[in-house]
């Protein structure tokens, strides 16, 4: 281990500026490198540029009041900055560390002044969680990756902030996430689980109930509904919203959106979306739809996003999975062309959390489509 936190060291400090394809950034090596505050630090700023290195490891950690705190929005890079200067501050040659670092003048009173300050920032972030508990919006999807999950940061979170009202509504915001997310995949499960266990009495003897109801209605009289989920559909020709009673001839093109608002980051999320006989879908292919990250789509006066899942064209209608779906507004869009004259009737979209199907909705009845002939 000794060998392997120096061969760490050297690379960082070796060269007047670190390796970045294939190595890592100062916030990543000074959080890694505080585990281990015993191993002697052996590393010196020699030249002008390896000198400026130094500055920058310790701007990372306790920048100045004229520089700012940085890291503005950045919850996890925050969190792992407080649990960086607690290391050091707290084990066995951690201020040692520090001082070789360039932290040199009141060690100890600069780390503890940069921990306040982060603490307070991070305190100021949170927000109430219109299904309880207290969440940070900055550290959720889709940052999911092998560490910087929303289970993950949000764990630190709660151990940074212990003894507070957010931590524990942390930990009642983790619980309600695991209701429909399938987090056993990642080493960040096990940090949540500890974080949720380390609750008071009160929060650990927290239930969550599922009821559920179901009945027959004319088709006519399907209204729009759901737990969890809101979904409906516009059909739009040229950038215009098609309305009830607007006409549709054979041989037009038109845009199908369907609007999903989600209240909660889900796994395994289904959306089944039938159409009229008249439509026949412009890609007729089966496959992925999405993004592997973010773009922003205008829907309405409402920012979407697409999340990336696969796409399944079937006789009658198309069905959407998703592996992980984002939390807020998402539009789906797909095209079609009009291909017979008549009067048409398709059932309506829904969307189903498949991995706690009790969170689902339904759009409502939506008029007979007319299409005339030319």
């Amino acid at each position: 281990m000794t060998a392997a936190v120096k061969y760490l060291d050297k690379n960082q400090f070796g060269t007047a500026r670190p390796v970045w394809n294939g190595w890592i950034g100062d916030a990543q090596y000074v959080y890694i490198r505080s585990l281990y505050p015993g191993v002697p630090f052996e590393e010196k700023a020699v030249t002008a540029a390896e000198k400026k290195r130094w500055k920058e490891v310790k701007r990372e950690l306790v920048p100045s009041a004229r520089e700012g705190r940085g890291l503005e929005g950045q919850i996890l890079g925050k969190a792992r900055r407080l649990l960086t200067l607690r290391s050091l501050l707290e084990r066995d040659g951690g201020l040692a560390l520090a001082k070789a670092w360039g932290i040199s003048l009141g060690t100890s009173a600069r780390l503890k002044a940069s921990i306040k300050a982060d603490t307070t920032s991070l305190l100021e972030y949170a927000v109430k969680h219109r299904d309880g508990g207290w969440y940070y919006p900055g550290a959720v999807m889709p940052w999911r990756g092998l560490l910087e999950s929303e289970a993950y940061a949000h764990a630190l979170l709660c151990q940074l902030l212990d003894g507070t009202e957010v931590a524990d509504g942390i930990r009642l915001w983790l619980m309600l996430q695991k209701e429909t997310q399938k987090w056993e995949a990642t080493p960040a499960f096990v940090d949540a689980v500890t974080a949720v266990l380390d609750g008071s009495e009160e929060l650990l003897s927290t239930r969550v109930l599922a009821f559920s109801a179901s009945y027959e209605a004319p088709f006519s009289s399907v209204k729009a509904a759901g737990n969890g989920f809101t979904i409906e559909r516009k059909f739009f020709r040229n950038g215009e919203e098609i309305r009830p009673g607007d006409a549709v001839a054979v041989g037009d093109r038109i845009c199908v959106k369907y609007l999903i608002w989600n209240g909660e980051n889900r796994s395994f999320v289904k959306v089944t979306a039938g159409r009229e006989a008249s439509l026949a879908p412009v890609q007729q292919l089966s496959g992925p739809v999405g993004h592997g990250f973010i773009v922003p789509l205008r829907s309405g006066v409402a920012w979407g996003f697409v999340p990336q899942g696969y796409r399944e064209v079937k006789a009658s209608c198309t069905e959407y999975y998703f592996d992980s779906y984002p939390e807020e507004n998402t539009t789906l869009t797909e095209e079609f062309f009009v291909e017979r004259a008549g009067s048409f009737q398709a059932p309506v979209v829904t969307v189903e959390s498949l991995y706690a199907p009790h969170y689902r909705a339904n759009s409502g009845f939506q008029a007979p489509q007319e299409v005339f002939a030319k």
